[in-house]
């Protein structure tokens, strides 16, 4: 007599439908990600990390500018910043600081200083002007 073994192993049936379901899911997330507004947010936050950098970066320069006394010395604080082929400062409005980063955005900030020896820095959200740009700016 013929000993029948029984072989344990998955059925073409059970693969089909592994395959379908994980279709789905991979259509779900697609659709949740794109419709979902994912790569939105991802760039948002992006955009967020780097102007509260350039603000660190800012910070930073102008407590590198405090002299002897204690003041604030707005004119030193471009020489203090770490990379200055991104930054330039407006020629209209001196305590107005200008971030460019390669990708092409913009961050622009004005640094306020107050009598008691404090300072804060402001970004300045972009508007769009059309035509006149952000006025005279400067490397130095």
């Amino acid at each position: 007599m013929k000993e029948f073994t029984k072989e344990k192993g998955i059925t073409l049936i059970a693969l089909v439908i592994t395959i379908i379901v994980m279709l789905i899911l991979v259509a779900v997330t697609i659709s949740v990600a794109i419709n979902g507004g994912l790569f939105k947010k991802a760039n948002e936050a992006s955009k967020q990390m780097q102007i509260e950098a350039d603000r660190e970066e800012l910070q930073a320069a102008v407590l590198d500018s405090i002299n002897d006394n204690g003041d604030i010395i707005l004119s030193d604080v471009y020489g203090n910043l770490q990379d200055k082929t991104k930054w330039s400062r407006d020629l209209e409005v001196q305590n107005k600081f200008i971030a460019t980063h390669g990708n092409g955005d913009v961050n622009q900030f004005i640094v306020n200083v107050y009598e008691n020896g404090g300072f804060a820095v402001t970004y300045v959200p972009e508007t769009s002007n059309t035509g006149s740009g952000t006025g005279n700016q400067t490397a130095a």
